[in-house]
This record gives structure tokens, sequence and C-alpha cells, in this order.
């Protein structure tokens, strides 16, 4: 995964980087409120410069997903 993306998730999230994987979201992430996930979205797009539709930012739903909503803007990701 991009290590600045990674970083995103770790700091908005309040969880260590080492636990972040494709399947992480709400469902197992304690603090993936909808706040917080607007607070992601919010800093990937400033990060990579971009804007998300609403219908991409609901779609949103793991890492993975997000993943897949930014790979036309970015192109894909060398996951590590």
């Amino acid at each position: 995964m991009d290590k600045k993306l990674r970083t995103i998730i770790e700091t908005i999230m309040n969880v260590p980087s080492d636990i972040i994987d494709d399947e992480s979201g709400p469902d197992n992430i304690d603090g993936w409120d909808s706040l917080r996930h607007m607070r992601l979205i919010l800093a990937v797009e400033d990060y990579y410069s971009l804007s998300f539709s609403d219908s991409e930012i609901t779609s949103i739903n793991d890492v993975k997903t997000l993943k897949e909503v930014l790979e036309p803007y970015i192109g894909e990701f060398n996951d590590e």
C-alpha cells in the first residue's frame, strides 16, 4: 500500500499502521465512524489533489475499496 495512504489512515483512525490492510474498515477499526470516514476522505482528496463524487464516497467501506476508487486518479498501488 502507498506509504502516504497508510499514514493518512493511521493518523485519521488513530491506529497503528501494522494493523491496516485491505480489509480494514468500520467493521474492524473501532474509530472508523461516519465523522472519521469524512475526515479520511477529505485528507485523501487534499493529499492527492482530487475530488471524489458522492457515489465514490459512499462506496468506500474499507481500505480495498478506497484504493480501487483512487486507482483511476493515481494509478495502481504497489502493495507492501
